[in-house]
Parts: C-alpha cells; structure tokens; sequence
C-alpha cells in the first residue's frame, strides 16, 4: 500500500471540494511507501505544501490539517 498527502482547508472551494492531495513535486508522482515517510516528508516540507493547497483554493481558504492517508487507487 502507498501513502498520500491530503491538505484539508477551513472551508470549500468554488467546486465543492475541501481537501486537495499533493499529487506531485517536480512533476514526478509523489507517493510514500509507508505512513512514516509520508509523514517526515510532510513534517519537512510543510510550508510549501500548505502554500500549494492555500494558492489551489484561490487564497480564500485556511489549512486546517495535513493528512498522510492509504492511496485506494493506484494510479
């Protein structure tokens, strides 16, 4: 199983959405074999990743949590 990175905002998007996953960095998929890499990846990159999910909800939403969760789809 891999792991995922999942920002959680204070309120919703113009779509509907509360949650972004951090996809990619540096155009290359950015997935974590266990939940502890996950997390050490979102502990030293944690600005750049709530800027990333701050600027995808236009600015007009707060970070309210950053979750490492199981990937159920490989992609």
């Amino acid at each position: 199983m891999k792991w995922i990175i999942i920002v959680v905002m204070t309120s919703m998007s113009a779509d509907g959405h509360d949650a972004v996953q951090i996809e990619n960095k540096y155009d290359e998929p950015l997935t974590f074999e266990t939940r502890e890499a996950c997390v050490e990846h979102v502990k030293e990159n944690y600005i750049p990743i709530t800027l990333f999910a701050y600027k995808t909800f236009g600015g007009e939403s707060g970070v309210k949590d950053v979750h490492c969760v199981p990937q159920l789809v490989e992609l």
